[in-house]
């Protein structure tokens, strides 16, 4: 059987982990992949919130454009057609116009992809009420009218010279058939029509999501003819089921010594890892005290020793400079921060911001006699 690309296989899986693992030799007809998670509520991709429960999702849906398999497209001459063969904008990166590619039929009989269906989808998104917790994606976008039949257009209310990325290119974005939501209703939620590579053929709430090969589909058909997500949240349950051959392939565990334990216990076991993964951010209220005080935060920051958390989860992690990841353009690198936001781990002395409870508090200093407590307070 030939190598499975990653679009085919994984991308939905690798789009928000660290790593997987998979044995060397899967199933000719059938690949069983687990993930990391709990039986999906709905297949409305919108109203979903962490990524590995949308994992089928990809395998059902298309977007308009694509990355590379196995990349990510760091800029817009990276993006290559999908649903969509060719594109354009307008000067000033407000006007978007999309040709879409003919003959793509969606599953079971709904019938031919158009612009039409793209326009339901998109509206959908762009609802106050429909679209979900992914609005944020989508507000820039004002209007979205047919051009044809297969043409279509989007009118956005700011300048987006990054528009394929920001709300084109995004899972959420996945083009549904406006047929089969308007007759299914409800019912569309755990019946999904879609264009991609696999076809939805049902779901198992104690199992997981049962799909197969789209023999129609415009790239061609997958390799495989069956796939299976099988939701183990348990880390060692789902360890367990890979060493002991009940499933291909699993969501690696992002924890400590994993990966070398793994790999000590089958050495024939293949370990793939793609990056930026999950980021983990501290956030403040800068409204709440003591975070509203300037030394506090920066106090905060230098405490964190973010090198040894990166260190501690290695090979499968490594240090970030901001919420943009380095790989992608505007990305800061060890070498390129300004040095007064790298933050490098560097905690005070106890009494270096005395007389401040809540600085000594952070940085847990010896307790303060309880007089002097209440007068803190």
């Amino acid at each position: 059987m030939p190598n499975p690309t990653r679009r085919q296989f994984i991308a939905g899986t690798l789009a928000a982990t660290s790593a997987t693992a998979r044995a060397q030799t899967p199933s000719q007809s059938t690949l069983r992949l687990a993930l990391a998670a709990r039986s999906v509520r709905t297949w409305t991709r919108s109203n979903l919130s962490r990524a590995p429960t949308t994992g089928p999702h990809v395998h059902v849906f298309d977007t308009l454009v694509s990355a590379p398999d196995g990349t990510f497209a760091t800029a817009p001459e990276d993006f290559r057609p999908a649903l969509a063969k060719s594109w354009k904008s307008s000067a000033d990166a407000k006007q978007w116009s999309f040709q879409l590619r003919e003959g793509v039929a969606f599953h079971k009989n709904f019938g031919e992809f158009t612009s039409d269906d793209v326009k339901y989808s998109y509206d959908r998104l762009t609802d106050p009420i429909k679209s979900g917790g992914l609005k944020v994606l989508f507000e820039n976008i004002a209007e979205v009218r047919t051009d044809g039949k297969y043409g279509i257009n989007f009118t956005l209310r700011r300048p987006d010279p990054l528009f394929l990325a920001s709300s084109v290119f995004q899972s959420g974005a996945c083009i549904i058939s406006r047929k089969a939501a308007l007759e299914k209703g409800d019912a569309f939620e755990m019946d999904p029509i879609g264009t991609g590579p696999y076809e939805f053929l049902r779901i198992d709430p104690a199992v997981g999501v049962f799909l197969k090969a789209n023999a129609s589909y415009f790239a061609g058909p997958p390799a495989t003819p069956n796939l299976e997500f099988h939701y183990i949240l348990d880390t060692t349950a789902r360890t367990l089921a890979l060493l002991a051959g009940k499933v291909d392939m699993i969501e690696a565990a992002r924890s400590p010594g994993w990966l070398p334990s793994i790999k000590s216990r089958n050495a024939k076991l293949e370990f793939d890892a793609v990056a930026p993964g999950s980021s983990f951010t501290v956030s403040m209220n800068l409204t709440k005290k003591p975070f509203d005080d300037l030394r506090v935060r920066k106090a905060i920051m230098y405490a964190i020793d973010r090198d040894a958390i990166a260190n501690s989860m290695a090979p499968i992690s490594q240090r970030s400079y901001g919420l943009n990841p380095s790989v992608f353009p505007g990305g800061y690198t060890a070498a390129t921060i300004p040095a007064e936001f790298r933050y490098d781990h560097d905690p005070p002395a106890p009494n270096a911001c005395s007389p401040m409870p809540a600085c000594r508090t952070v940085f847990h200093s010896p307790p303060t006699p309880a007089s002097a407590r209440t007068t803190a307070r």
